[in-house]
């Protein structure tokens, strides 16, 4: 049997059986394949049963009494243990619906920034992808853990919704990913944003030339649409190794545009790499609702 899972009925199928198979086509008896590998009969059933994995010795046993490769039973198990794991995944994502919820999903699959699952653990299973954390705990050390939230620059611990605004901050650094960067040259942006401000004054912004341009001093800057409940204007921090500017799409004009960038710019020049400067958390006050429950259970998975 070659096929790991029955697609009917979601039964794993073991190494084991594929090994049962073939000695039965050749007439040989557990016990006999035992004798001839050197190893108890009983650990043999186990290896059938799916009890005891195929160990790399033991895969080299089998392709010498067998003549099967070795490769082929090491792929083997390595495919069924994977596919064990991920059905005991799915049972652990079930778990994590109450995390899952405190989550804007509907808007993040609307705007491609999410695949559009509908099952709880696709949905769970994509949410951690799309953070790059391994379980509910991680997201939590990560955005809520004063000491260690944002990289060591900010807790989102005390505002009304930390989910929205770790999705927002999330978004900003997935849209650097693939910018292409160069080096941070801080003298040149500093001149790059001096000479920004005196054309503003005289010519509209153009945001993507402004892109363009920071990219080459080595700063990334994005624009990010808000969220409805996660109302910030703007936040600066070092990301991987390269500050990022990242501001919304809410701005009420040019002007308001320009005075948040020079703002920003200019933290981002004064500032270490572990700061984080944002616009627009000050009205986002603390609101007590089922979040800690939602927490509480999570751990990191196995």
């Amino acid at each position: 049997m070659d096929a790991v899972v029955d697609q009917n009925q979601g039964i794993l199928s073991p190494p084991g059986d594929t090994l049962m198979e073939h000695i039965d086509f050749l007439g040989m008896s557990q016990a006999e394949l035992a004798e001839c590998m050197g190893r108890p009969k009983e650990k043999i059933n186990d290896i059938v049963k799916g009890r005891e994995p195929i160990s790399i010795a033991t895969a080299v046993q089998l392709e010498l009494v067998l003549g099967i490769p070795a490769g082929f039973w090491i792929n083997r198990e390595r495919v069924y243990r994977q596919a064990l794991y991920k059905r005991h995944l799915q049972e652990v994502y079930r778990g994590h619906e109450a995390w899952l919820r405190l989550f804007p999903v509907q808007i993040m699959q609307d705007r491609g920034w999410m695949p559009k699952a509908s099952t709880v653990e696709a949905q769970v299973e994509d949410l951690l992808k799309f953070f790059g954390v391994a379980s509910p705990a991680a997201w939590k050390r990560k955005y809520l853990e004063a000491e260690r939230a944002a990289g060591g620059r900010i807790s989102l611990a005390l505002t009304s919704n930390p989910e929205s605004l770790s999705v927002w901050l999330r978004q900003g650094e997935r849209q650097t990913l693939d910018q292409p960067i160069d080096p941070f040259d801080k003298n040149g942006f500093r001149r790059l944003v001096s000479t920004f401000q005196k054309r503003c004054d005289t010519t509209p912004c153009e945001v993507a030339q402004l892109q363009s341009t920071c990219a080459k001093q080595g700063v990334a800057l994005v624009l990010t649409p808000n969220l409805p409940d996660a109302p910030i204007t703007a936040a600066t921090r070092w990301f991987l190794q390269r500050p990022l500017i990242q501001l919304s799409e809410s701005f009420q004009n040019s002007a308001h545009f320009r005075l948040v960038f020079a703002q920003h710019s200019a933290h981002l020049l004064s500032l270490g790499k572990k700061n984080f400067f944002s616009e627009g958390l000050d009205g986002i006050l603390p609101n007590a609702d089922n979040r800690e429950e939602a927490l509480t259970s999570d751990t990191d998975l196995p």
